[in-house]
Parts: structure tokens; C-alpha cells; sequence
């Protein structure tokens, strides 16, 4: 860029000139500065997500032995498969309830023709 002069001295069609190029300069560091904080933010997330899942599979660790040692305490008034029975079916049937309950506060997104079809 040439070095800055009065702009008094400098005609209309210069300074328009100018203008854009300024302009395109703070359109690009703008655009930066986004970039960056999406990225900032991005990677932000990507380690909550990865802490989240491996959250997920010590918890279903857990339950696993959890439910184990539920089978192995039953073992004693029912016999091992007895115990291991229960336990499974006990785990099995709290699933099942909260699918149930997943299932029942699962709703589409609802849609302007949707309204107009509801008495």
C-alpha cells in the first residue's frame, strides 16, 4: 500500500480505492478472529465429548459389576444360576423401563401442519 497522504489531497475515485482495500482487510481479520474462535471452541468440545463417552463406558462398568455381585449375593438363597437369573432380569427390566420412558417423552419436531391437523 502506498504510504498515507492527506486524504484533501487525494481525488474521489483513490479514496474509494482505499476504502475497499480497507475494507477487505477487516473483513479478513473479522473472519479470522472467527475462525480462531471457532476452533477455540471446537476443540473445547471435542474433549467434553471424549471425556463424556468414556464416562459412559466406566459407568457401564460399573453396573456390570454392580449387577454381578447383586447375582452373586442372590446366589446364596437361590443358587448361582438363580441369582445370576434374577440379577439379568432385574438389570433387563430396568432397561426396559427407561427405554419406555425415553420413548415416551420422544417427540418429532412439530410442524405448522401439525397444528392445523389437531382438533
Amino acid at each position: 500500500m502506498s504510504p498515507h497522504r492527506d486524504p484533501a489531497d487525494l481525488s474521489v475515485g483513490p479514496l474509494f480505492s482505499r476504502l475497499i482495500d480497507d475494507g477487505r482487510t477487516y473483513v479478513q481479520a473479522e473472519l479470522d478472529v472467527v475462525r480462531a474462535t471457532a476452533r477455540a471452541r471446537i476443540g473445547s468440545a471435542r474433549n467434553a465429548v471424549i471425556v463424556g463417552v468414556a464416562a459412559i463406558f466406566v459407568a457401564q462398568a460399573g453396573l456390570t459389576v454392580l449387577f454381578m455381585a447383586l447375582g452373586s449375593a442372590l446366589a446364596h438363597f437361590l443358587g448361582v444360576w438363580g441369582g445370576q437369573l434374577v440379577a439379568a432380569l432385574i438389570a433387563l427390566g430396568l432397561a426396559g423401563l427407561m427405554v419406555k420412558y425415553a420413548a415416551s417423552h420422544f417427540s418429532p419436531p412439530s410442524t405448522p401442519d401439525d397444528a392445523e391437523a389437531k382438533p
